[in-house]
């Protein structure tokens, strides 16, 4: 689940560079601590990630976010994506990426367990 949101985040960017008409490969990557995506998203959704919206539920095939007006979690999963734009120097010339991190949230008995995986995306193309 943490490795989907991080691919799910690189195929925002590889559409956008993909769409002639697309402002730039940014586009619906903001920066953010709390962010959601869904594998049909098309942007990071940073209108409401609480806790309650975090919630991933199984529909059978996939996980998805729980839905408004009523958050009803039917798992123990919670997901959020953060991104931030970092710069690094190659070459001599600095470059920016994007820092992307998908943080999986899960109960087990009385305790609450993590885990984060990190990426970074350029805009190589």
């Amino acid at each position: 689940m943490a490795a989907e949101g991080i691919e799910i985040v690189r195929n925002i960017r590889d559409s956008n560079w993909l769409d002639p008409s697309n402002p730039g490969w940014r586009d619906g990557l903001p920066n953010t601590v709390a962010g959601i995506v869904d594998y049909n998203s098309t942007s990071v959704d940073t209108s409401d990630a609480s806790d309650a919206r975090r919630c991933l539920n199984w529909n059978g095939s996939v996980y998805r976010h729980a839905v408004a007006p009523i958050y009803t979690c039917t798992t123990t999963f919670k997901r959020h994506i953060e991104l931030v734009t970092k710069s690094e120097a190659i070459g001599g010339t600095n470059v920016d990426y994007l820092e992307v991190k998908s943080i999986v949230e899960w109960k087990e008995k009385s305790l609450t367990r993590d885990l984060t995986v990190i990426d970074h995306l350029y805009d190589w193309k």
